[in-house]
């Protein structure tokens, strides 16, 4: 399990609900062509404004170690979903997405 603590902002926040990594590899079971297939991953944080979640890559496969993954919530196998943003680091992911989500939140009128 990964130890870590990273800094969320909302829309973002931590979580480790092992029902939506057992939902990825759902996802994932007829889909090979999918980058996440067969990886080890464990859930860090999700976005409570829709189905997306950030994992992290447990494996040394290559240098990407983080997965921001929209979950369909249906069996795919189509390797474009579910939809899928890989990085390098989670600074990586903070600039090309999380802050960008966090400033679109402030300005939700509702």
């Amino acid at each position: 399990m990964n130890m870590k603590t990273y800094a969320f902002v909302m829309p973002w926040k931590e979580s480790d609900a092992q029902n939506f990594v057992q939902e990825l590899h759902r996802e994932l079971a007829n889909n090979p062509g999918h980058c996440l297939f067969e990886r080890h991953v464990t859930l860090i944080g999700r976005n409570t404004t829709m189905d997306c979640f950030l994992f992290t890559i447990d494996d040394n496969l290559d240098e990407n170690k983080f997965a921001d993954v929209h979950l369909t919530f249906g069996a795919e196998k189509d390797p474009q979903w579910p939809n899928t943003q890989l990085y390098k680091t989670f600074e990586e992911f903070c600039a090309a997405r999380m802050n960008l989500d966090a400033a679109d939140f402030d300005d939700d009128p509702g």
